[in-house]
């Protein structure tokens, strides 16, 4: 009974690894009018692989345009690129799901966030995909007592999109909640929300193309 169960996770785990290298591929060979952003993207990449000290020194994205200029380096070919962003975006995703509630419902999860994150974040916002999984890992890490791997793992997302800064800061109000009957942590978080709100919109307004 148990090397039968032992099979069926086996099989079951098989299955999932082949449906997320279908995945993989699929988003990293898809065509360049399949969405809006990618001639966006085929078009920044190339000025950013002619200009890559320019940019680097900006401070947008540089983990994202490291990792473009260290796959140039091996192939220019835009689709290689995009299969590795999603290799480490849909992996980052999964592992999520396995860490949640220790893989009990990782099917379910895995569900859930494909159904609902694959075709706007995979396709569109491929920056914010990696971001999000990475930071996503980050808090559970961070649950776990992990905190040295959170931390640096909270540091590489941001180079990747720094909208996941938000993340962080709107964990630590969620998990000290009690803290907000005092008046002055409520005048203190109030503020900072406003100032991170602002902060997104005007960052929002600098990512466009």
């Amino acid at each position: 009974m148990i090397s039968k169960n032992r099979a069926l996770i086996n099989l079951y785990n098989f299955y999932t690894i082949v449906l997320l290298l279908i995945a993989i591929l699929f988003t990293g060979f898809r065509y360049g009018n399949i969405d809006h952003d990618y001639d966006s993207y085929l078009k920044w990449l190339t000025d950013v692989r002619e200009n890559f000290s320019v940019y680097f020194f900006q401070g947008k994205d540089i983990g994202f345009i490291t990792l473009y200029k260290v796959t140039s380096l091996f192939s220019n070919n835009i689709e290689y690129f995009f299969t590795l962003v999603a290799t480490i975006s849909i992996f980052a995703k999964f592992i999520f799901c396995r860490l949640s509630f220790n893989g009990k419902y990782l099917g379910v999860l895995l569900l859930l966030v494909f159904s609902r994150l694959y075709l706007v974040q995979e396709f569109t916002q491929v920056r914010v995909a990696i971001a999000m999984g990475i930071a996503s890992c980050a808090v559970l890490y961070w649950c776990d007592d992990r905190r040295k791997t959170s931390i640096i793992l909270i540091l590489v997302s941001i180079t990747f999109h720094l909208s996941v800064i938000l993340i962080p800061f709107l964990y630590f109000i969620h998990y000290n909640f009690k803290s907000l009957d005092n008046k002055k942590n409520i005048i203190f978080y109030t503020y900072h929300c406003i100032f991170l709100v602002t902060f997104q919109s005007r960052f929002d307004a600098l990512y466009r193309w």
